[in-house]
């Protein structure tokens, strides 16, 4: 996948964009095996967040290979 900067405005859908690309990645992902573990680094205010936000999303039940993080972890 590689690294991918989302800069933006408060209230531009950064989150938005972050947990659907995060959720359509682990749907993806559940069919391969080894897939290397996928990291999001938020601001640490934002971390509880986006990991309820992406398990919100009907399509995805749960993660195991996924670590969100803040800047200081």
């Amino acid at each position: 996948m590689g690294i991918r900067f989302v800069i933006g405005p408060a209230g531009a859908g950064k989150t938005k964009h972050i947990v659907d690309s995060v959720s359509d990645c682990i749907l993806s992902r559940a069919r391969g095996v080894n897939n290397p573990p996928l990291l999001v680094i938020v601001p640490d205010q934002a971390t509880f967040q986006v990991e309820s936000s992406i398990l919100k999303d009907g399509r995805v039940r749960g993660f195991t290979d996924l670590h969100i993080l803040g800047f200081r972890r």
